[in-house]
């Protein structure tokens, strides 16, 4: 997956033939990870939801032909002085995830001689989410003026994705710096219908630099190829542009051998590079022919390789790339979102090509003990913890410098756009507490679709104009309108838990007097002990795209232990998770949270999966109880969304009410858990069974005694 690109290639402008097409083709929308050579703002948002809606479908997959007769493609006509080269981009094992199109020639630029390299890409990955797959498709063009040296002098860049939204971005060396600006065009369809949500808005950085950074290690590195002067063990420091950060880096480079390899197109002899990430970790692996071109380029499970032809480059052969964002959760947590605190074992599958993720301290999870090794991979025990504030208090609009940064507006998030401060406005409604006013912005945003968005990274405008989206597009709209607000806020990516389900997610961090930690996809302005914090989405230094790189479709998920208020819950102690006691007629599910008490003889009591809890008495007389994490439906126009009938009252509690003959269903919302009874009598006794089930579950909708500070 790395590298990879955030906004379809550039919002990590990645520049050059090889490494900058692979950045462009490797991303799908699994946008949580910046590549090991990006020069421009990563926006990492892991973005990906498992809280889905039942109705959605997966969208058709066209199958591969790989028996299909291909024409002979006609000679590739070029201009004098110019070289092409077509890559194919594999993906997590050799799927095929994208190409690209390489062409070098004789350039000048402002009286420097110059490399024009000018490389298109396209790419196609598939995100598989429980039963639901989403396709993310671009295609891009980038032409880049660089020095014989490697240095970059001028870039430009075009990606289109396939809801047809254009972001362009140019780089410009101005003898003692870099000036840059990206820009997310209005699509041309919603600007002739006059309904375009996404004006033309753009991100500008500047960063002073007393030298030229450097393209990559293929372009640094190939005049010297090329002269005979590189050896093994050679060493050099590539300097590299960040515009997120506004710097410029150093990567360390290493001549690490000169050897024979296998290419779709034979054995070739190639120089064996080695470029080292300080920050990260992480490392890239280049050959190099005698031409000085890459052959192979290796990023964990990235895999760009050299092929003879644009009919080979752009060939399928039913291997298409597929990742999944999921896990199954050991065992079901149905009162997960009411956690305080929980401890879990999270097993790493061993990869030769990728090392273990090491998952960073933060509010919501920290590492206990790390346990394995490459050979037979890791199990790392982790502690997370309820993240909230709810004693903090801030007044709107927030002024202090200390917060400039999460309160700025970006390409993503322009949260100075009339628009984005106009839909802030009406939500907040003129609150001015912060804490307060955010959970207006986080009940507006919830209110939007569970649908696949348009487009494969949209702005908080899209999402406006749509709204509709997952995760990504939550944390998103939801981090512009706390910042239009004036309320610090930032994106933050990782893994969630929502009861049966781990999955790939974003969600936020607002300060409000403190920082806390806010889930606008469930409406948690404060959050449970249920994440695994990978990363701050738009924080350079934050690295939850090299964390998710390192971690995707390895990661398994054992529950140790739960806390809740003063009850703790055993989750490896099976046998205590869910019981009947005959004697005191008692039926309890800790999982779930469920107690039933004064249960009568003669009923028999069968724990299911999925909190599910059946109750079956003589004369055909049965309760059955679900329990579920809600997932934020909790207002009664919610939960009459999720359930016909009326309103009523059961065991005290507020609730939805379904007659069917004899038989009756209550949904009650309690404790962020969604509690299903369905009761079923004689006509005659439906009324004395629901007098007792009334009694004998309260216990269920009580609150945890709060633990000891």
């Amino acid at each position: 997956m790395r590298p990879t690109c955030s906004r379809f290639g550039l919002r990590s402008l990645v520049l050059s033939g090889l490494i900058a097409a692979a950045t462009l083709v490797a991303c799908g929308k699994d946008d949580s990870a910046a590549p090991s050579n990006a020069i421009a703002k990563s926006a990492p948002a892991p973005a990906h939801e498992v809280t889905l809606d039942p109705k959605l479908k997966p969208p058709p997959i066209p199958a591969a032909s790989p028996s299909k007769v291909v024409p002979a493609e006609p000679p590739e006509v070029l201009a004098p002085g110019t070289t092409s080269r077509w890559y194919e981009i594999l993906t997590d094992g050799g799927h095929k995830s994208g190409w690209n199109h390489v062409l070098w020639s004789k350039s000048a630029w402002n009286g420097h001689e110059t490399v024009l390299d000018v490389t298109t890409a396209h790419s196609r990955r598939t995100r598989q989410m429980l039963t639901i797959e989403d396709v993310f498709e671009s295609t891009s063009e980038q032409r880049t003026e660089r020095g014989l040296d490697g240095v970059l002098y001028h870039s430009t860049s075009s990606s289109t994705d396939k809801g047809g939204q254009v972001v362009t971005a140019e780089i410009t060396w101005t003898g003692t710096g870099y000036d840059s600006v990206v820009r997310v065009a209005a699509r041309e369809a919603d600007a002739a219908a006059g309904t375009s949500g996404s004006d033309a808005t753009e991100e500008r950085h500047r960063v002073d630099a007393s030298a030229p950074a450097h393209v990559d290690a293929e372009a640094m590195l190939s005049a010297k190829v090329v002269a005979g002067a590189l050896h093994v063990g050679d060493k050099f420091v590539r300097r590299e542009l960040n515009l997120a950060a506004e710097r410029v880096d150093e990567k360390p480079v290493v001549v690490a051998a000169d050897e024979e390899i296998d290419t779709p197109n034979g054995r070739v002899r190639a120089w064996k590079l080695v470029e080292s990430d300080p920050r990260t970790g992480g490392e890239t692996y280049l050959w190099l022919d005698r031409e000085g071109a890459v052959v192979r380029l290796k990023d964990l499970s990235l895999e760009v390789r050299r092929v003879a032809s644009k009919a080979e480059a752009e060939r399928q052969w039913g291997l298409e790339a597929k990742f999944s964002i999921t896990a199954e959760a050991r065992p079901q947590l149905p009162r997960i979102f009411s956690a305080e605190r929980i401890e879990l074992d999270v097993g790493i599958k061993a990869d030769p090509d990728r090392p273990r993720p090491e998952f960073p301290d933060s509010p919501w999870s920290r590492t206990l003990s790390v346990k394995g090794d490459e050979k037979t991979g890791w199990t790392v025990r982790m502690a997370l913890s309820a993240h909230d504030a709810k004693d903090a208090h801030a007044t709107i609009p927030v002024k202090d410098p200390a917060f400039a940064k999460d309160l700025e507006p970006t390409l993503l998030m322009p949260c100075l756009h009339p628009d984005v401060k106009g839909a802030a406005s009406r939500a907040v409604a003129g609150e001015t507490d912060a804490r307060k006013a955010a959970e207006r912005i986080a009940a507006f945003v919830f209110s939007l679709a569970k649908e696949p968005a348009d487009e494969a990274g949209p702005t908080a405008l899209d999402i406006l104009r749509e709204r509709k989206g997952y995760c990504a597009e939550h944390a998103l709209l939801f981090v512009a309108l706390c910042r239009a607000a004036g309320i610090p806020a930032r994106r933050c990516s990782g893994f969630v838990c929502i009861g049966d389900d781990w999955g790939a997610h974003a969600w936020a961090e607002i300060w409000v007097g403190k920082w806390m930690g806010v889930d606008p996809t469930t409406d948690d302005v404060g959050t449970a002990a249920r994440y695994l914090f990978f990363g701050y989405s738009d924080d350079p230094d934050s690295h939850g795209g090299t964390v998710s790189a390192r971690a995707q479709g390895r990661l398994s998920f054992a529950g140790l232990s739960l806390e809740e208020g003063t009850d703790r819950v055993d989750l490896t102690d099976a046998a205590s998770h869910r019981r009947f006691d005959a004697e005191q007629r008692v039926a309890v599910d800790r999982l779930a949270g469920l107690e039933m008490r004064d249960v009568p003889a003669g009923y028999a009591v069968t724990f299911g999966r999925h909190g599910m809890t059946s109750f079956n008495g003589p004369d055909g007389q049965s309760v059955q109880v679900r329990i579920r994490a809600d997932q934020g439906y909790r207002s009664s126009p919610q939960l009459a969304a999720l359930i016909e009938g009326r309103g009523a009252t059961f065991a005290g509690q507020p609730a939805r009410l379904v007659r069917t003959g004899s038989t009756r269903t209550y949904l009650v919302d309690s404790r962020k858990r969604h509690v299903i009874v369905t009761l079923s009598a004689s006509k005659s006794g439906i009324d004395e069974l629901v007098a007792w089930v009334e009694k004998a579950i309260a216990p269920t909708f009580a609150e945890p005694a709060v633990a000891p500070k």
